[in-house]
């Protein structure tokens, strides 16, 4: 529970972050279990006053974590600031030296801060852009049509002429992913068609 003296003006709420399996951070919890109760995650709380299931979406990475205003520890301990900074504001205390610990690996920027990434999440979702995988059929539906359409091809043309559509695939694939997250908030998992062509490619 929150301490005494700030229970009538406190919410709770989970900061937890799960590592991909590579030790990186790319999703944030919207909610999470915690003694048999549903709790909302800090950035969803601060973004919204409305109950959210569990669930997790990609942090946008595309937001650049040196645009977010800092204050000092020494800063706020001495006056040393405007009170137009913080007015009106939403602020995140947190530790951000490295000495401290809380440091999580990040795409993109490779470290950053815990209350950074914490910040990053809560932007991502004042600003619409919590990002969601696409649903997975029409990425596996066009992946079989790859498998099934390309091989015959590939006994046909030159290696060449087949060195040029893999290439154009790839990249295809690529552009896919990127405007499709320059666009929308939504993630296109793409790799499948990359590698079921070049797999079609080595074998002809």
């Amino acid at each position: 529970s929150p301490y005494e003296p700030f229970a009538d003006h406190a919410q709770l709420a989970t900061v937890n972050i799960r590592l991909e399996e590579d030790g990186r951070v790319r999703r944030y919890l919207t909610a999470d279990d915690w003694k048999g109760h549903t709790v909302k995650s800090m950035a969803a709380t601060l973004a919204t006053d409305q109950p959210m299931d569990n669930g997790a979406f990609f942090i946008d990475f595309s937001i650049r974590p040196d645009t977010i205003p800092r204050l000092s520890y020494s800063d706020v301990l001495e006056g040393n600031f405007l009170n137009e900074t913080v007015a009106g504001k939403t602020v995140i205390v947190g530790a951000t030296a490295v000495e401290l610990g809380d440091q999580l690996s990040v795409p993109i920027y490779r470290v950053l801060p815990g209350p950074v990434v914490q910040a990053m999440a809560y932007e991502s979702l004042i600003q619409g852009r919590p990002i969601y995988p696409i649903e997975q059929t029409p990425i596996l539906i066009v992946t079989f049509l790859l498998a099934a359409l390309l091989g015959p091809f590939y006994d046909r043309w030159s290696w060449r002429v087949g060195l040029a559509v893999t290439a154009g695939v790839t990249l295809g694939s690529a552009a896919i992913t990127v405007g499709t997250l320059s666009t929308w908030p939504v993630f296109a998992d793409t790799v499948p068609w990359a590698l079921v062509t070049l797999l079609s490619y080595l074998r002809s």
